[in-house]
């Protein structure tokens, strides 16, 4: 049996290998790179790169203050070996650091410390976080952004570092150790998102509340402000199950396939502070949705679409095979990916990726190997017939 290699695709700068490929270079165009085996989630920075596959943690690309468990540059997703074997079910990555959860509660956080984005004291490798929690709190997420380090649990959201533009929901600040952030009064929350420069979580109530920067109106608060320092309501329907946040445009992808944006609008029109639909008839079932730099990413389970800039048709990627499931993107490189085995590739139309030849050089090499085996034995067969036939006695001349 062989071994099927998992495809992903790669887009942007590539400098410090976050994006993998064995490749340190820029992108203009989607790369298709191979991994051994589908990735569950991924995150991915300019300088970092975490990957999770099942309860084992990976990391990719150049890391600082051992922020993924070693001084090493990784060029494809390698075992962070602090973590092997203990059961890892989330992580967040900042700008110099990383956040780890495991199953059974601990946090672990591991690089620099410059501004208390650790949330302890104590060396950059990995090392144990300490949180009191209430006798009803339990810890559900935990997350990063750029130098702030967070843990969601269903009643509060704590955050440790460089507080900065609203990301810990109130003025500037840089706090010392997990402090918990003011919520609007009596919500609970169900999941929390984090972006480059956006915090935002949906409540138990179906209502999404978030913070930090709005220049473009991307919050879909109904007005522009360059950032906002509270946790404040998003115009969002409660249907809405996906988010894709950047530096100008947020994206929504809802449970029943429908998509809506606000901010910038690519097709040149003003700022949208207001959810705007977006038509989806060409989509057949979108698996997850991104925004990478002025360009909106739809992962669809017939193919990848993509808008670009002041147009309003989306273009088909021909490179990206069917069957991706998922995509993530920073302001630096985006990355589409599979959380599914993909065993076989097909070849139906010219879309489609042309055929693994190293599968089917092997494919050949062992139906060649049969047809000399049973050449030979055909050969075989022949000789013993033919020693048989001349073995057989002459007989005796009778007088």
């Amino acid at each position: 049996l062989f071994s099927i290699q998992q495809p992903q695709y790669i887009i942007g700068d590539n400098t410090y290998n976050s994006l993998g490929c064995n490749k340190s270079q820029q992108f203009y165009k989607f790369e298709a790179c191979k991994t051994s085996s589908p990735f569950d989630k991924i995150i991915t920075t300019k300088y970092q790169t975490m990957l999770l596959h099942g309860n084992e943690l990976y990391g990719l690309g150049t890391p600082t203050n051992y922020s993924l468990g070693s001084s090493f540059t990784f060029t494809s997703p390698a075992k962070i070996p602090f973590f092997q074997n203990k059961n890892v079910i989330d992580f967040g990555v900042g700008t110099y650091h990383t956040i780890v959860l495991l199953q059974d509660g601990s946090i672990y956080t591991q690089g620099s410390n410059n501004y208390n984005q650790l949330g302890r004291s104590g060396s950059s490798y990995p090392s144990k976080v300490v949180l009191n929690l209430d006798s009803d709190e339990s810890i559900k997420q935990v997350g990063a952004i750029q130098n702030v380090s967070y843990i969601v649990t269903n009643k509060r959201i704590y955050a440790s570092g460089q507080c900065t533009n609203g990301l810990c929901a109130q003025s500037d600040i840089v706090l010392a150790n997990f402090t918990s952030l003011q919520l609007p009064q009596s919500t609970y929350i169900q999941k929390a998102f984090f972006f480059e420069h956006n915090l935002v979580f949906k409540a138990t109530n179906y209502n999404f509340y978030g913070t930090g920067r709005n220049y473009e109106g991307q919050l879909c608060t109904g007005s522009y402000t360059q950032f906002i320092k509270q946790f404040t309501k998003m115009n969002l329907g409660s249907t809405v199950e996906k988010l894709a946040i950047n530096i100008n445009t947020s994206l929504h992808l809802t449970y029943n396939n429908q998509l809506s944006f606000c901010g910038d609008d690519e097709s040149g029109g003003s700022e949208q502070y207001y959810p705007t639909t977006i038509d989806t008839d060409e989509f057949y079932n979108i698996k997850d949705i991104a925004v990478y730099g002025e360009s909106w990413v739809v992962v669809d389970q017939e193919k990848t679409y993509q808008i670009t800039p002041n147009t309003q048709e989306w273009k088909k990627q021909k490179l990206v095979q069917e069957g991706m499931t998922n995509v993530t993107a920073s302001s630096s490189g985006l990355i589409i990916f599979s959380t599914i085995s993909q065993t076989t590739q097909q070849s139906e139309d010219d879309d489609e990726l042309e055929s693994d030849i190293f599968g089917f050089t092997i494919l050949a090499f062992v139906v060649a190997q049969i047809a000399i085996l049973l050449t030979l034995c055909v050969q075989c067969n022949k000789i013993k017939l033919m020693k048989k036939r001349d073995a057989k006695p002459v007989a005796e001349n009778k007088v």
